[in-house]
């Protein structure tokens, strides 16, 4: 029952929909040039890995969560 009530909870968490690449600056942190010389190295990373790794950057976490717990449901 709990570990119903929790999963219930996680998946209201609003997250991000499916990036298009791998580097997503919602915020502005990046320069142009920056975030496409990175994305392009995590490309070059995973298709020598299969290890994917992704960058997400926005200007906060969204209302009535934490962090952990977007970073947690972004995982399932």
């Amino acid at each position: 029952m709990l570990s119903t009530l929790f999963l219930s909870f996680l998946l209201a968490i609003p997250l991000p929909g499916k990036p298009t690449h791998y580097v997503t600056d919602n915020a502005g942190a990046l320069s142009g040039d920056t975030a496409e010389r990175l994305d392009q190295k995590l490309k070059a990373f995973e298709e020598r890995t299969s290890d994917q790794v992704l960058v997400y950057v926005d200007k906060k976490v969204p209302e009535g969560t934490t962090l952990e717990e977007m970073g947690a449901q972004a995982i399932h």
